[in-house]
């Protein structure tokens, strides 16, 4: 190469420049090409991208404040972080409030199928987990489930909620995907619930159902009507078993919630009583005869009867306590129900006389359970009540009511000889002058107006002889009396009379000793015998005088407890 070819390669040489151009230095015309240097051009595009980076980095610091930012406060806000779960609900951004809600309508809507198959029992109930005493406390969990990713505790909770709520953000935060969804999607977060059981519930539940299956046992009974013995067979009932079950509950009480089913056991229940034979043996055997009552009253010798058929004193057998026992034949009587019958039987004999129902009761019962017998019952007088009539006194009245006038006296405290019209008095019964028990056989009738006695056996007449009564000043009382002592030979004080086979029968006044009664001729100091030729006429001081040789027969054949009447 030439020199020429050399320099002409180079470029051409710029003009002069002046001097004061080039800050005062000299410089050539020409001077010495200088170095190549890079081009200006790929600096720039630099720096182009260095801005563009600066811009990206502080947008995405940014929106990494701006998350944070909103992350910070929906960790302090009342709402459920989101993919928070309760029993397959998602409670995510619910507040507290609506959660709580929204838990308790869906605790709600989910059922229990309650079944019940056993002892010919098909039954089936549809219930609510409240019903059986499965509780849910919404507020509790909901507060568990808000509290969820908000603790120290919860790191990797934290960044399981994080992870759902940077694509929540706005897209024009510009974060890369990397960053909005790092490593993909997150599993939820599932919150137990919190649940507690309540027995006394599933009891109040249960106790229902058992109600509405059971049917008791019925056992086989026996019943009297119209003096008919009437039976009915035993039958088997069923039962619930309710122990059981609760039982099962408290041991595990949310199985049937988790499963949402029940099955309760139904068991056979057995009756007590299948067979009655032996009591119904016993029964018939009571209803076979009947009581005859004959009812005697001793005042009037009358009688009466009272027949007690099945059909009436059946209604009162009381079977036995124990009827599968032995001896369960031993039926007894409803001691009240013949105490009153007796009763209404009195009613119809008149107000002032009757049965004595306390003391012949007994009796009643007796009969019945001896399968039917024969009864004699003595009818009893009550106390009667007088309204004094115009021209009636004391005596007059005793005289009516054959009683003693002594006797009312003492029967009202105060009663003078001096009574008024209007006056109201009280008559002693009849029996007050009957203290032994009466011979029913025998009977001694005597006619004071007559002057004569009859003795009657069985209710013919032995005797009729001719008597003596009392005289005026001491009159003979008449009325029902009876024979109560015997002396062979009794001695009259007042006066001064023996009487030789005497036998008193009443006393003319209540609170003496003294009494009037049957005797012989009487004897006065062992020397005069008085009154032989006197019979057929009043002459006694009120005893009733008899020939020695009758007073003898009816000394020896009146025992005591014969009845004596004293017609006026």
């Amino acid at each position: 190469m030439t020199s020429t070819e050399k320099w002409s390669s180079q470029p051409a040489r710029p003009a002069q420049v002046p001097q004061s151009h080039l800050g005062g230095a000299y410089a050539p015309a020409y001077a010495p090409a200088p170095r190549a240097v890079p081009s200006r051009r790929p600096r720039k595009h630099l720096w182009g991208l260095f801005w563009i980076l600066l811009i990206a980095w502080l947008l995405l610091i940014a929106a990494v404040v701006a998350a944070a930012s909103t992350l910070f406060q929906l960790y302090q806000s009342d709402l459920i972080l989101p993919g928070v779960r309760v029993m397959d609900t998602d409670l995510g951004s619910w507040s507290k409030a609506d959660a709580a809600r929204m838990l308790g309508r869906d605790w709600q809507s989910r059922t229990i199928e309650v079944t019940a198959e056993g002892a010919g029992a098909t039954a089936s109930w549809t219930v609510t987990p409240d019903e059986l005493g499965l509780l849910l406390d919404p507020e509790e969990t909901v507060r568990l489930a808000h509290a969820a990713g908000r603790s120290a505790a919860d790191l990797p909770e934290i960044r399981e909620v994080t992870r759902r709520l940077l694509p929540l953000l706005p897209a024009t935060m510009g974060l890369p995907l990397a960053i909005a969804d790092p490593g993909g999607a997150a599993e939820p977060l599932e919150i137990a619930p919190v649940k507690r059981f309540d027995s006394m519930a599933a009891a109040t539940t249960l106790r229902d159902f058992a109600q509405q299956l059971q049917i008791a046992p019925r056992d086989a009974t026996l019943k009297i009507t119209d003096g008919q013995v009437e039976t009915t067979e035993s039958s088997d009932g069923r039962a619930m078993d309710l122990a059981g079950t609760l039982a099962e509950l408290d041991r595990d009480p949310w199985r049937a919630f988790d499963e949402g089913s029940l099955a309760l056991t139904v068991v056979p229940t057995k009756a007590q009583i299948t067979d009655l034979s032996s009591v119904l043996e016993g029964a018939r055997r009571l209803l076979n005869g009947s009581v005859t009552v004959v009812v005697w009253d001793p005042v009037v010798d009358r009688r009466s009867s009272w027949v007690l058929t099945p059909d009436v004193f059946g209604a009162w057998l009381v079977p036995p306590e124990n009827l599968t026992a032995e001896g369960a034949d031993e039926w007894t009587v409803n001691e009240a129900k013949a105490a009153e019958w007796l009763q209404n039987q009195n009613a119809k004999l008149g107000d002032d006389r009757g049965v004595n129902v306390a003391k012949h009761t007994a009796a009643i019962v007796d009969g019945i359970m001896a399968g039917g017998s024969n009864l004699k019952l003595r009818i009893y007088r009550s106390d009667r009540r007088h309204t004094v009539k115009s021209g009636e006194t004391v005596s007059s009245i005793a005289v009516d009511y054959g009683m003693p006038y002594p006797w009312i006296q003492q029967a009202n405290p105060g009663l003078g000889d001096d009574i008024r019209v209007g006056q109201e008095i009280k008559i002693p019964s009849q029996d007050a002058l009957l203290p032994l028990p009466p011979v029913e056989n025998k009977r001694i009738v005597i006619s004071i107006e007559q002057q004569r006695m009859q003795a009657l056996e069985n209710g013919l007449v032995k005797w009729d002889w001719q008597v003596s009564t009392g005289i005026d000043s001491s009159p003979t009382s008449p009325g029902i009396f009876q024979v109560q002592t015997h002396e062979p030979l009794a001695y009259a004080a007042n006066w001064d009379l023996w009487m030789p086979q005497f036998m008193g029968i009443y006393q003319p006044v209540p609170t003496s000793d003294f009494m009037n009664g049957f005797h012989g001729f009487p004897t006065r100091g062992d020397k005069q015998l008085l009154w032989t030729n006197s019979l057929g006429h009043p002459v006694t001081y009120g005893c009733i005088l008899l020939s020695n040789e009758n007073a003898k027969k009816l000394y020896d054949w009146a025992e005591k407890g014969v009845i004596v009447e004293i017609r006026k």
